[in-house]
């Protein structure tokens, strides 16, 4: 993201001093948000008190060269509270309800998730079409597209006990879900809870903080338009350049809530991301720049 970062506020400042020659009209500005990974919401936060205001908003997210997000499933994180009982460890399991093994058959209740599947809205169709070819054209799992229409489930994190000879009374499960289009959060978080309370009666399921819907930007929007252009007058044509959707989630759901159009293109090694050595390619903060710069100059020129 620092790479990303680096060539928004580049372009922007060679944008500030060739504006009058350019004949760009409108305003445009940077913003700096360090906490995309934890939900974002320092953004959604100003968005709220009206100090970000906008028409267009394009994120640096390490992204496919040709392929910039335009949309992204939407996010139900959750955390679980499974209750025991707790009793001296030589006498379980005849005495003492252990929160852990609780916590366990919940885990294994949740996979049920991947059985919900969706029928999207017709909206986001041309979206959903480009993303599913893109996603073809991966090797590895002939699965991968299914993730458009179901949602996603990962056990992430699991707490509980306090010692290896004591009956656990509490185990705290965090669980990522990231839901369908087609689908809401809230109807996510209330299967989920439906199956933990069936598996651990007396469980207790909430959300870890607000979630998100799908949303998206349609493709002839202006912003994914001069996305798109400025790929292609950069890049050239080698390959198709169309836009698609994220599997996972971002910020731009909180400029999208606002109506604010959001698209999201960026530099990266995407078989880094998430390492201990991420990394980007100098050609790539290059063309990225670049890319902005088109991008920016076509849009305010739009007006």
């Amino acid at each position: 993201m620092k790479g990303g970062l680096a060539s928004l506020v580049f372009v922007a400042g060679l944008l500030q001093e060739f504006a009058p020659t350019l004949n760009l009209k409108g305003s445009l500005g940077v913003i700096a948000s360090p906490d995309e990974e934890t939900g974002g919401m320092e953004v959604a936060s100003l968005l709220e008190q009206g100090l970000i205001k906008g028409d267009a908003c394009l994120i640096g997210e390490p992204t496919d060269p040709y392929h910039p997000n335009a949309g992204e499933k939407g996010k139900a994180w959750m955390q679980v509270i499974i209750p025991g009982q707790t009793d001296h460890g030589s006498l379980h399991p005849l005495y003492g309800i252990s929160a852990i093994r609780r916590g366990a058959a919940a885990v294994e209740a949740l996979t049920k998730l991947w059985e919900l599947k969706v029928t999207p809205p017709a909206e986001p169709c041309q979206l959903l079409y480009n993303t599913e070819w893109l996603l073809s054209q991966y090797p590895g799992n002939p699965l991968l597209s299914q993730l458009l229409y179901r949602p996603s489930y990962n056990p992430g994190v699991i707490q509980g006990g306090t010692n290896v000879n004591v009956v656990a009374d509490k185990c705290i499960i965090k669980v990522d879900t990231r839901v369908p289009f087609g689908m809401k959060s809230e109807f996510l978080l209330d299967v989920a809870r439906n199956l933990v309370i069936a598996a651990a009666p007396g469980a207790v399921v909430e959300p870890m903080e607000p979630c998100t819907d799908p949303n998206w930007t349609l493709e002839n929007r202006p912003i994914v338009r001069a996305m798109e252009l400025g790929i292609q007058r950069v890049l050239g044509m080698e390959e198709p350049v169309f836009s698609v959707l994220l599997l996972g989630s971002s910020d731009a759901s909180h400029f999208r809530h606002h109506s604010i159009d959001t698209v999201l293109y960026g530099p990266g090694l995407e078989y880094t991301i998430h390492g201990y050595d991420e990394q980007v390619s100098v050609e790539n903060l290059i063309e990225s720049a670049e890319i902005y710069a088109e991008t920016a100059v076509k849009y305010l020129r739009s007006f």
